[in-house]
Order: C-alpha cells, then sequence, then structure tokens
C-alpha cells in the first residue's frame, strides 16, 4: 500500500508519501521467514498457526517464501489449502494432517508416510498438479469429491464417509499392501487403474467401478462379502500373470 500524509498549516501545504510502507496481511498464508516448521507462528502471517487449537481456516502455501513447510507431527488442521505454482509442502513421520474443505495443488506435495483425513462436508481435490496421496480417510458425515483428472493413493483408501468420484481417475500405486476399507454405505470409483509392486491390494468392503478398471502391476484380493463390481457401461481389462483379480 501507498501512504501519504498531508500536511497544513496556514498558507502552507506539504504532502509525503510512501510506497510500500504499510502491509496488511490476514491469517493463514505462509511466510516460512524463520524455518520450515509448520508449528512455528513466526512462519505464518498474522502469527496464526492452523493446528488443532482453534476453527480451520483458509490456508495458502506462498511460492515466494523463503523456505518451504514441513509437517513433522500430528496437529495439524486448516479448511481450504492452495499450494501454489513453485511451492512445495512435505509431511514426514506417519503424520495426521485434517482437512475440512478443498485441496487444491498447484505446486508439489509429497506425502511421506502421512494420513489426511479429510472431515468437511463437502471437500473436493482439484488443482494442476496431480496430488500423490500415501494414505486418505473419509471420516464418517464428512464427504470428498475426487479430481476429474487423476489423483494416486500409495497407502490405504478408507472410506467411512462419502465418495464422489467426478468421472476422475484413481491410481493405487503402492509399493506395499493396500486395502481399501470404510463404513460408508457404498463406494463407487469411475477409473480405477492398479500398479502395486508388492504385496497387492485388499478389498476389505464391496467397491463399485463406473468406468474403466485397468490392471497393469498388482493383485486385487476379494472374498465372497468383498466385492469387486464393474457397473452397466463401465469396462475392464483383462489383465495378466502380474495382474488380476484374486477371490
Amino acid at each position: 500500500y501507498d501512504v501519504s500524509l498531508t500536511v497544513k498549516e496556514q498558507m502552507v501545504e506539504d504532502t509525503d508519501t510512501k510506497t510500500d510502507f504499510m502491509t496488511i496481511s490476514e491469517e493463514g498464508t505462509w511466510l516460512g521467514a524463520v524455518s520450515s516448521d509448520w508449528f512455528e507462528e513466526d512462519n505464518w502471517s498474522c502469527a496464526t498457526i492452523p493446528d488443532l487449537s482453534g476453527a480451520p481456516f483458509d490456508i495458502i502455501i506462498s511460492a515466494t517464501a523463503t523456505f518451504n513447510p514441513q509437517i513433522t507431527t500430528d496437529g495439524a488442521k486448516f479448511r481450504n489449502i492452495t499450494i501454489e505454482n513453485g511451492a512445495e509442502l512435505t509431511i514426514v513421520n506417519g503424520t495426521t494432517v485434517q482437512v475440512f474443505g478443498n485441496w487444491i495443488n498447484n505446486g508439489a506435495f509429497n506425502a511421506g508416510n502421512s494420513l489426511i483425513d479429510f472431515r468437511g462436508v463437502a471437500c473436493e481435490i482439484s488443482g494442476t498438479s496431480v496430488t500423490a496421496f500415501q494414505n486418505i480417510k473419509i471420516t464418517s458425515g464428512g464427504q470428498l469429491t475426487g479430481p476429474s483428472g487423476t489423483m494416486q493413493v500409495a497407502g490405504d483408501f478408507d472410506a467411512d464417509g462419502t465418495f464422489v468420484h467426478n468421472n476422475g481417475t484413481v491410481v493405487f500405486n503402492g509399493a506395499a499392501e493396500q486395502t481399501i476399507s470404510g463404513s460408508a454405505g457404498s463406494l463407487t470409483f469411475f477409473d480405477i487403474e492398479i500398479i502395486n509392486t508388492s504385496d497387492g491390494i485388499i478389498l476389505d468392503r464391496t467397491v463399485n467401478v463406473a468406468g474403466n478398471m485397468t490392471f497393469t502391476t498388482g493383485i486385487l484380493f476379494t472374498d465372497a462379502v468383498n466385492l469387486l463390481t464393474v457397473l452397466d457401461g463401465g469396462t475392464s481389462t483383462t489383465g495378466d500373470d502380474d495382474s488380476y483379480v484374486d477371490g
């Protein structure tokens, strides 16, 4: 902001203008001024940390920050998150992060072994970057809308709440055993691709596919109760010796 001060005394008038003299901020912008520590108040505008101590609010991971943020322990909570182009968010140490709004990834996200717990009633994943999650949970009473493009899940997918597929693709690409579970009444994906390079994917609930089921690498384990159903109008690749349904 430009600030101008005008002083008048009888017939004499003088004006002094200062450029970029005043900065007005609102809470929720990652500045990264002193370190990469998410829980350091000096790294946030208005010194307000998005954590469990208060109501969730919108946050922006700024591409102009001095340090990119790292979440190294449980306790992070926010409403909508925007990762700007050129910015990077990293989560480590098996940390759980609570999200009550939209996940907009236009930059880079390093999931580590984290769990992203979507708890809001109208959460949505979007952005110009493909988000590669480790573990996803949709809490009971919550709703998550997937991207219209692609998202990746390298760990478990736990749907106690509602998942809206948005005609997008979910790629299960873990390097260890993965589980699809949850207590939601139904779970329907549009496109699924299996690229598991280890012990495969276990269905711990019934899963529907409305679009295409693609077997690339890895085994999908079902049983008499926890079935994979390709809905009317959907398709599936035939698979091969390295990728198929076992059940």
